[in-house]
């Protein structure tokens, strides 16, 4: 699924996150873009309301919003469908 509308916009994310985001699209066979977007989505959609606390480093706001998604995750649920 190739997305070719919506807004393009510029995310700075940590090494860890970007190297999990990366091989969650490498494994599904999908863009960087599209995986990012997939993984926004089913976050927003669970309802929970995110814990927001302070990077003690940087003060800046910090979001937790679930769960972290892995490769391993991504594959048994492909496995179910």
């Amino acid at each position: 699924m190739m997305l070719r509308w919506g807004v393009r916009t510029t995310i700075d994310l940590p090494d860890d996150l970007h190297k999990q985001a990366l091989a969650i699209a490498r494994d599904t066979h999908r863009t960087l873009s599209e995986t990012v977007a997939d993984l926004i989505r089913r976050g927003l959609s669970t309802g929970s309301v995110a814990a927001i606390s302070t990077d003690p480093r940087t003060g800046l706001p910090l979001v937790s919003v679930g769960t972290v998604v892995t490769s391993e995750d991504v594959r048994a649920l492909e496995d179910e469908q």
